[in-house]
């Protein structure tokens, strides 16, 4: 919901929000990414960028991890957390993976191929301070 570029003003400047008891049976898997449109551009350059999954009706969050934190110079994208169907709920792992090299979630793929098949050469897990998951029920 929106595209805010300025990072103005308080509260989250985007928010993508996703219905699971109405996501079709036929998905069985949704990976969250976040990526850095602009060319040339690495979290690095954002200034408090930060990603979070939040319960809408509790206003519990989930995870949070601080994107601005990376200072990597390179990385572009967060494959941000994993949630899978359970037969009729979901289960939620938070993820927190850099990747470079990737402007659109189109370029992720590739990493999150290789997520899949225990392949993480290419991607650089978030650590620190303001870095973790917050709750302990990752699936």
């Amino acid at each position: 919901m929106g595209d805010d570029r300025t990072g103005e003003g308080s509260g989250d400047d985007e928010v993508i929000k996703i219905n699971l008891p109405q996501v079709s049976r036929s998905v069985t898997t949704i990976w969250p990414v976040i990526t850095v449109y602009t060319k040339g551009k690495q979290f690095d350059d954002i200034k408090n960028a930060y990603v979070r999954i939040v319960d809408p009706q509790s206003k519990k969050e989930f995870m949070r991890f601080n994107l601005s934190n990376n200072k990597d110079g390179v990385s572009t994208a967060s494959i941000v957390a994993n949630i899978r169907r359970n037969g009729d709920s979901w289960t939620f792992k938070a993820l927190g993976y850099y990747c470079s090299n990737a402007d659109t979630c189109d370029d992720v793929i590739p990493r999150i191929k290789e997520i899949m098949s225990n392949d993480l050469k290419n991607i650089k897990i978030l650590k620190g301070k303001g870095n973790k998951p917050i709750l302990g029920n990752q699936g």
